[in-house]
């Protein structure tokens, strides 16, 4: 069982701008129709649960290493992203089934009003990255938050 720290950063650029104008793109390209619904990232499982006291994000990581995975609160919003690299890279092999997914990945998640920013927890253990999302009763005012994995 291993237990790793991350580091969560507190952006000041606007997210919505970054989301909204991927979709007008979408909407106004020539080629909309064969534009993906995603950009083409990875989009690991993902469970929201809301408790009393927090809110606990757990994801699955299978294979994406502590120093792969950036997360950040930016415009109350939690953006968890990074990437698992293929540990196969040897060009003499012949792939017979590929299911599992080797790309960079992106989930945005809307923070409730009443979090705790400044004591955003997160840790990386056995695949399953956890984070908690203290509530409180005053909103956030701050600007630049680190969060560390255990």
């Amino acid at each position: 069982m291993t237990k790793t720290t991350i580091t969560i950063k507190k952006r000041t650029a606007p997210l919505p701008l970054r989301v909204a104008g991927r979709a007008v793109y979408r909407l106004t390209s020539p080629w909309h129709q064969f534009l993906p619904l995603t950009d083409g990232k990875w989009r690991p499982n993902t469970d929201i649960v809301e408790t009393p006291e927090a809110l606990v994000i757990r994801m699955e990581l299978a294979g994406v290493s502590r120093r792969d995975i950036s997360i950040m609160v930016q415009s109350d919003h939690l953006v968890l992203s990074g990437k698992r690299k293929d540990a196969l890279q040897e060009e003499a092999c012949r792939f017979i089934q590929l299911e599992m997914s080797y790309h960079e990945f992106e989930r945005i998640i809307a923070l409730p009003a009443h979090t705790d920013q400044e004591h955003i927890s997160a840790e990386l253990e056995d695949g399953i990255l956890l984070i908690k999302v203290p509530k409180t009763t005053t909103p956030d005012k701050t600007n630049i938050i680190k969060v560390k994995i255990k």
